[in-house]
């Protein structure tokens, strides 16, 4: 749903080179990207969290005890939230064919005053709760720097409320797929204790974010150990807690080891967790990305068709854009985002496959790739 609307400038003072960039872009940039800008323009339904990041780079000498500040915080509006972004190597993991040994984790630490040596980077989180009992329209308020005693920059940011709340309850549930592997190796002690699992997933829930504790990009092979019972025991008790509607991927449950080729016999703790989701108010699913590979695609058909067969309560998901070949074993298409455009985005209201624009019964599409509708035949799409 976020929207900015950035200028492009750079700001040179007192050593300093300090721009802002939209929440989406990666924080790991050693200069200011084509979204850059030196104001903030942030686009939000009432009720709604929205963000924006500050890189200072100091540039020719130290900046010493850097703090910040509001001026003019619109009434209402509670105190911003700072943080710093703390950007992490990550480890030679692949998963899913993704290989994370490039990739940056980022962390975000409330945010105390501290000292930016000379050539060094700091990158700042800030986050904006709009409340749900305010009026529509632009509110405008300033962030402010300081070195010291010294002002070192002033960032104009205009906040448009739309007039529309955010439902308490999200009517586009949206799965976001936890690495737990990564941080079994990045937080073995911490991650041996119940209380950590219990902690992030409280968290992570709290952000109205549904958790996979599959692979992503899960296609055909299936090298991933089996999830500890301690993280399912925790995932379980967090989803009992909620009374939204959950969608919960059991694929980590039911992929053999290797390749694909039927769905496995279960351990009876694990027939014991899926009785448990069927129990509570949850979709259970199962997710899959099509491999580029044309060879393999015959496998995953009979794969998704064993599913339908030996779990007829589960949703088969294919995170990929609509393709006759597939529409018989899937339940439910989730789009990658890098697919829509305006033309593809009536195409599919109408009811079009983006391969041969035949007619087929969509039953669910979305506006990113791991958000989608169970059941349901949209008339139109959301942004996300």
């Amino acid at each position: 749903m976020s929207t900015y609307i950035l200028l492009l400038l750079t700001f040179y003072f007192h050593s300093a080179n300090i721009w802002i960039e939209p929440s989406w872009v990666s924080s790991n940039l050693s200069q200011p990207s084509p979204n850059s800008s030196y104001e903030a323009y942030l686009f939000s339904a009432k009720g709604e969290e929205e963000s924006f990041q500050v890189h200072i780079l100091a540039e020719k000498s130290d900046l010493n005890n850097i703090s910040l500040s509001f001026n003019k915080l619109p009434e209402k509006f509670p105190s911003p939230l700072i943080y710093q972004v703390l950007p992490i190597q990550g480890i030679p993991l692949p998963q899913g064919g993704f290989d994370r040994s490039q990739s940056f984790f980022e962390v975000l630490k409330p945010f105390q005053p501290l000292t930016i040596s000379k050539g060094q980077k700091v990158v700042l989180w800030i986050t904006f709760k709009t409340p749900r009992d305010i009026k529509s329209g632009q509110y405008k308020t300033e962030l402010q720097i300081n070195s010291g005693e010294k002002k070192i920059k002033q960032i104009p940011i205009t906040i448009e409320v739309f007039d529309f709340e955010l439902p308490e309850t999200p009517s586009l549930p949206a799965i976001s797929f936890l690495d737990w592997q990564t941080l079994m190796l990045t937080h073995s002690q911490q991650a041996s204790g119940e209380d950590y699992w219990k902690n992030l997933f409280a968290f992570l829930f709290e952000k109205r974010l549904q958790i996979s504790l599959g692979s992503y990009l899960q296609t055909l092979n299936s090298d991933v150990a089996p999830i500890l019972e301690g993280i399912w025991k925790n995932y379980l008790e967090q989803i009992k807690n909620r009374d939204n509607k959950n969608i919960v991927d059991i694929t980590p449950l039911i992929l053999p080891p290797g390749p694909l080729e039927t769905v496995r016999n279960l351990q009876p703790y694990e027939m014991d967790i899926i009785s448990r989701l069927k129990d509570s108010n949850t979709s259970l699913v199962s997710i899959f990305s099509p491999s580029r590979n044309a060879g393999e695609n015959e496998v995953l058909k009979r794969y998704l068709n064993s599913i339908s067969e030996q779990l007829p309560f589960v949703m088969r998901v294919l995170c990929s854009p609509p393709s006759p070949q597939y529409n018989f074993y899937t339940d439910i298409w989730a789009l990658p985002y890098v697919s829509f455009s305006p033309g593809l985005m009536e195409r599919l209201v109408k009811g079009l496959s983006i391969a041969d624009e035949s007619t087929i019964p969509l039953k669910s599409v979305s506006s990113s790739t791991t958000g989608f509708i169970p059941g349901s035949y949209p008339a139109t799409l959301c942004s996300p």
